[in-house]
Formats: structure tokens, sequence, C-alpha cells
């Protein structure tokens, strides 16, 4: 992450905390939108092209949900918190990511 956002860090490092705030807010929007498939879609029921794949989706689904997605936001913010550059005092955006974090 220091490596792809290097040059900008140097004179704007709030950049990096309105980035973390995007990512807690798609991973929100990819998170409603798996948990909207599994509780609504027919996992058992269907065609037989979807009843074969529908566990493999439904599988990646929930690894996605619960492990990739919490576990790509808590490294962003281990990161964040890490690197240097970012004053996280002063920050508006941190506190509100900190409790994001808590939640």
């Amino acid at each position: 992450m220091v490596w792809f956002f290097g040059a900008s860090v140097t004179y704007k490092t709030p950049y990096l905390l309105d980035l973390q705030q995007l990512l807690i807010l798609y991973s929100s929007y990819f998170n409603v939108g798996i948990t909207f498939m599994l509780m609504f879609v027919s996992w058992k029921k269907g065609r037989p092209c979807w009843v074969k794949i529908a566990p493999k989706l439904y599988y990646i689904g929930l690894i996605s949900l619960y492990l990739v997605v919490p576990a790509i936001n808590i490294i962003v913010a281990v990161a964040l918190i890490l690197y240097p550059p970012v004053n996280l005092i002063s920050s508006i955006n941190e506190t509100w990511c900190v409790l994001f974090m808590i939640i």
C-alpha cells in the first residue's frame, strides 16, 4: 500500500484516510449484497446447473463475508496506523474509522 500511494503521501496524507473510508463503504455495500443472496436466494431448488454451482457460490459468499472482507479492512487499518506520515491525532476521519473497527 505504501508503494502504491508513495507519491501522493508526502503532501496529502488525508487522502489515505479518505481511501480507508471508501474501502469501508464499498465493503459494506458488498456485504449487503452477499447477505441478501445468502438469505433470499434458493440454494437447493432450481435448474440442475444452478443446483450444481449453488453450494460453491454459497461457500464463497460465506468465506468472503466473514473472513476476506473483514481481514482486508483490518489490514488496511493497521497499515495506516503504523504508517508514520499519517497524522491520526488531528484527523476526524480516523476517529470514525476507529469507531467502525470497534463496532
